[in-house]
């Protein structure tokens, strides 16, 4: 009998620990269970909301018609190494009420047909799409979905297909990467005929002038506008900070800071059209080269006119860089001063605080257009370089 007893008490001494450790694990592994049929029902209820971690999806969506439309009107600038695909940007949601809450777009490229893509892919707040370093003669696809500031994505997407142009041994060596022919001259521009995920467009050609870059002159003025809004409502602020003065200060900054967001997509849009005047600027002066009956003066100013549009390429490509992560800075900004608007109005003991957390939201924006604005002007000096270098002889 005291064997058994203390054969009893050693086994009961033995097993509590294992048996907890099963029980904890069994208890995590139920946790993830629970929440990932809480997800599942909320999607299949038809919840589109936004994602707020362990318990599913936010409710404010609560149908597929919410939805952002996918973009369209894609086409694609064509270049030797390189491609522009570009695109028109919705403004309804699936249901056809208007769409003011777009925050981006996702894409997946590729030489075979890319997957939808999703938000963990290669995003940007622009409508375009530069892709360098190509090979010559090869096709290239991409597939593009919006979303809005809720990271609610398109249900379909856009889809197309583009080739780059044919390279030729011309004259005039020694000028890198891209001083090989091209088989299409000016730059073409390929409008691609929008069609269902599942199948890729047609591809029509059609010539792209060679126009030098405009300026940025509206872009810059739409940066000073925000810097005298931060001014006057940093001003106001040090001399009256009650509720009903900080929350029109907070309202003026949020239009403030929203209206700015343009000028950086729109620095953009204008640093992408200066790298494609430098494109056509090369690929002019290599047509020039491979002339017959040149003469060695001819030769030589050709040449030196090759690297000067050579190096412009390269300034314009580096400007464009530049400006999209700063437009992309940008878009994360406004979906915050918009956030924090919305705190500003609930919260009638916070709004002053909040106002003037606001007012460094805007500074920020400001660097953020600054550079983007900045790195388009760049680019377009560099277009400039290189259409002039084109017109020597």
């Amino acid at each position: 009998m005291e064997i058994l007893k203390k054969s009893s008490n050693q086994a009961r001494g033995k097993w509590p620990g294992p048996v907890g450790s099963a029980v904890m694990v069994l208890f995590v592994l139920s946790s993830l269970l629970f929440n990932r049929t809480v997800q599942a029902l909320n999607q299949a209820a038809g919840n589109y909301g936004y994602y707020l971690g362990a318990y599913g999806f936010n409710a404010s969506h609560t149908s597929s018609n919410d939805l952002p439309n996918p973009p369209t009107g894609l086409s694609a600038t064509v270049a030797t190494t390189s491609l522009v695909f570009s695109w028109t940007a919705p403004t309804l949601t699936r249901s056809s009420t208007s769409l003011n809450n777009l925050s981006g777009y996702c894409y997946t490229t590729g030489t075979s047909t890319p997957s939808n893509c999703v938000l963990t892919d290669s995003t940007t707040t622009s409508t375009s799409v530069t892709l360098s370093g190509l090979t010559p003669s090869t096709s290239y696809s991409i597939n593009v979905r919006s979303y809005d500031t809720n990271n609610n994505l398109s249900a379909t997407a856009l889809r197309g297909t583009a080739t780059t142009g044919a390279a030729s041994g011309g004259s005039g060596g020694g000028g890198g990467g891209s001083a090989t022919s091209v088989g299409v001259s000016p730059s073409p521009t390929t409008t691609v005929t929008p069609e269902p995920v599942q199948t890729t467009p047609t591809v029509t050609v059609t010539p792209e002038p060679a126009a030098p870059a405009q300026g940025v002159k509206e872009e810059q003025k739409a940066a000073q506008s925000l810097g005298k809004d931060i001014q006057s409502a940093r001003a106001t602020l040090a001399k009256k900070s009650d509720p009903t003065t900080s929350l029109q200060i907070a309202n003026l900054l949020s239009k403030s800071v929203t209206d700015a967001r343009k000028a950086s997509s729109s620095a953009v849009k204008l640093a992408e059209t200066a790298l494609k005047t430098t494109d056509v600027a090369v690929r002019t002066i290599q047509k020039d080269q491979s002339r017959k009956g040149l003469s060695a003066s001819q030769k030589r100013t050709l040449q030196a006119s090759l690297k000067v549009a050579q190096a412009a390429v390269s300034e314009a490509r580096a400007a464009v860089k530049v400006a999209v992560l700063a437009d992309r800075d940008a878009a994360t900004l406004v979906v915050t001063v918009r956030k924090q608007l919305v705190s500003a109005q609930k919260s009638a003991k916070q709004v002053t605080t909040i106002a003037k957390a606001m007012l460094k939201t805007a500074d920020t924006m400001q660097k953020a257009i600054d550079r983007a604005v900045s790195a388009s002007s760049k680019a377009t000096s560099a277009a400039s370089k290189a259409a002039s270098a084109a017109k020597k002889k």
